[in-house]
């Protein structure tokens, strides 16, 4: 499966996500690191904010369908050069994917919805590099 084709696949996964999932990761009063990494990095694509607090990631998940939505509708060919940079410094902490957040199985033990959107953001980040 070539990096379009995973991306299609993921996003299809994200906008299938039940809202629940989304608002039981928003619950949380101090995110699990590897549940807040993921959802950073999907806010850093939505709005280029690096790094947002929880606070921030909270409100971003404030509607969970529009989160989703919101996600689905990223364009990983029109990325700012800004944003991939950030992107790839979240990502890549310290020389490994940071805190093993970026691991789709530890993202799934974490929450089905940081699993679902860290499997997108792998596709995105892999258009991005590819």
């Amino acid at each position: 499966m070539d990096e379009k084709q995973r991306l299609s696949t993921a996003t299809t996964a994200v906008l299938e996500l039940q809202p629940a999932a989304l608002k039981e990761l928003k619950s949380y009063a101090k995110p699990p690191p590897r549940a807040l990494t993921v959802i950073q990095a999907a806010v850093l694509l939505q709005t280029g904010k690096k790094e947002a607090p929880w606070t921030d990631c909270q409100g971003a998940m404030a509607d969970p369908k529009k989160f989703l939505t919101d996600c689905g509708a990223v364009n990983a060919d029109a990325v700012p050069a800004q944003t991939c940079k950030d992107l790839n410094d979240l990502y890549f902490r310290s020389g490994a994917p940071h805190e093993d957040a970026m691991d789709v199985s530890v993202a799934n033990r974490t929450s089905r919805a940081a699993g679902v959107l860290c499997e997108w953001l792998h596709a995105v980040h892999g258009c991005l590099y590819e």
